[in-house]
């Protein structure tokens, strides 16, 4: 810390030896050394939190930083140097709040309850980071926090946590090729998910989870992604939105081998599916949408596999749609089953081969098909049993199919009260 070299007539002697000047600029700390430059915290303490400082960190730094008030602040690794936690799992790493412009970059941050939080209208930048081991304490327990702030992930690395990889709270969030692996479950909520949303939006990508104990996405709360890559495998679950939350996946989806369902939309959610995507091999239901929920497939997917009864599972006064390009095949139950008071359509390219039933609608639902293939499939490949029966409307030539259902001489006859006949597109969403 420099402190002022003012001539002594200028103030007093007292004060000239104990009021220290805060600095600004460029800085370095050696964590492999001793004294006032050994220490993160210790050089931040003597910055002037207000001016442009750059900190370069060298060595394996064992300490809990609190960074607040700080504007334009970056802590840069050099040689990969790391943060290791010194409170016995009962702190954040890195601690930031009521501070803008944040950079953490290069770092190997180790342990603690949280390896970053960030909080209190804070904007935080990490880039390069790993963020690693953390430990279960009372709280929020993740290897990244954001809370009430924003915060712009790239090339971060989140492995070997306990509760959530990532965590969002009231958080905007902007990530480009974000990993997630190795998240345990300790028994709280949200039971080892790779990322955790509530009230927030999480954009860009790519983004990949696996090995987390519980959902892969967990979003809750009128919560948005809007994601270009999302891959999501080997979880405890794929994407599950909840309450009002709303997921677009515009260029590639994957989830496979996960424990439970791949895609759930619940309570008023919505998923969007367009560009490349494969879910398969899931042991719950492939694409799930429930109470109130929509779901809408475009580009080009393939659902296969899916150990638990269906491909597509729509339910509870859900609607799903589909466009582009699509196969549905190698499930035990249906690969469509649309239920309770629901609605499906198909107005692409529509392939169902291999199921147990090829579409199976009952329950007072609607599906209405203008194109598709449905042959090849176990017990029959369009089925309106009930009770209570559904409607399943014609409107294009399906070829050679099996089925029971005695369909409706026009697409205005027969449609379940309360529900209303879609119409195509004007064109699909991106």
């Amino acid at each position: 810390m420099r402190y002022a070299t003012t001539a002594l007539s200028a103030c007093g002697i007292a004060l000239c030896f104990l009021i220290p000047v805060a600095q600004a600029g460029d800085v370095g700390v050696n964590c492999q050394s001793h004294g006032a430059k050994g220490q993160i915290g210790k050089v931040l303490n003597g910055l002037d939190p207000a001016a442009t400082n750059v900190v370069h960190v060298s060595g394996h730094c064992h300490e809990n930083l609190v960074i607040q008030g700080f504007d334009r602040l970056s802590l840069i690794a050099e040689h990969g140097a790391a943060i290791e936690d010194a409170s016995s799992g009962r702190l954040p790493v890195v601690h930031v709040k009521d501070s803008q412009r944040v950079v953490i970059q290069g770092f190997t941050i180790q342990g603690g309850s949280n390896g970053v939080l960030c909080e209190e209208a804070s904007y935080c930048r990490l880039t390069g980071d790993t963020i690693q081991d953390t430990q279960h304490q009372p709280g929020v327990n993740a290897g990244i926090v954001i809370y009430q702030s924003d915060a712009e992930l790239t090339n971060v690395v989140v492995r070997n946590v306990v509760d959530s990889g990532i965590d969002l709270w009231g958080a905007k969030v902007v990530v480009s090729n974000v990993s997630i692996s190795g998240v345990a479950n300790t028994g709280v909520w949200p039971n080892g998910a790779g990322i955790t949303m509530s009230v927030s939006s999480l954009r860009d990508g790519p983004i990949t989870v696996q090995d987390a104990d519980g959902d892969a996405v967990l979003a809750i709360n009128n919560s948005t992604l809007d994601v270009n890559t999302l891959t999501a495998t080997d979880n405890g679950a794929g994407v599950d939105l909840e309450t009002g939350s709303v997921g677009n996946f515009y260029a590639q989806l994957t989830v496979q081998h996960n424990k439970g369902h791949g895609v759930i939309a619940n309570t008023g959610s919505a998923v969007q599916i367009s560009g490349t995507n494969t879910i398969s091999d899931n042991q719950g239901v492939g694409i799930y949408a429930l109470v109130g929920s929509s779901a809408s497939f475009g580009g080009t997917s393939v659902i296969s596999n899916n150990q638990s009864f269906s491909g597509i599972l729509v339910q509870s006064g859900s609607v799903a749609s589909m466009w582009g390009t699509a196969t549905i095949s190698n499930h035990p139950g249906p690969g469509i089953f649309v239920q309770w008071g629901s609605r499906f359509s198909n107005w692409g390219n529509l392939t169902v081969t291999n199921n147990q039933f090829g579409l199976y609608a009952t329950d007072v639902s609607l599906a209405v098909l203008g194109g598709g293939t449905f042959s090849g499939n176990v017990i029959t490949d369009i089925s309106c049993d009930g009770p209570p029966p559904a409607t399943v409307l014609l409107l294009a030539d399906l070829g050679s199919f099996t089925t029971d259902c005695t369909f409706p001489a026009s697409a205005s006859a027969k449609v379940p009260k309360g529900l209303t006949v879609p119409t195509p597109p004007v064109s699909p969403p991106r």
